[in-house]
């Protein structure tokens, strides 16, 4: 993600360029997991021929608007895209909150 469409084109050729290692490095990814690794998120963003189309704005939080490359690939860039909810959301100007299921604990928590 990042503030500026321009600045999420630069950073995702950088990122393709580099070897997967160097990636993990150079962006403080940390480890990879169970659904997503560097190497399949680089593999997945050079399979879709970088398009800045595919840059689209998402609410990173609320009134926090960020840019991110969108492949729709399940563990690909993103690990989990949804499809079935991401069409909707990137289809116009559609918005949508998310939540927990229940709290357990603390003061929400039912008497």
């Amino acid at each position: 993600m990042h503030s500026f469409q321009q600045g999420c084109s630069r950073i995702l050729k950088e990122f393709m360029k580099l070897d997967a290692d160097e990636a993990r490095k150079r962006f403080n990814l940390g480890k990879d997991a169970q659904d997503w690794t560097v190497k399949t998120a680089q593999h997945d963003l050079k399979s879709h021929s970088f398009s800045k189309e595919k840059i689209l704005p998402i609410l990173y939080r609320p009134f926090d608007k960020r840019f991110t490359y969108y492949t729709g690939t399940s563990r690909g860039f993103h690990c989990r895209p949804r499809r079935e909810v991401m069409s909707h959301m990137i289809a116009g100007r559609n918005i949508a909150m998310c939540s927990t299921r229940s709290i357990e604990t603390g003061a929400w928590a039912p008497p």
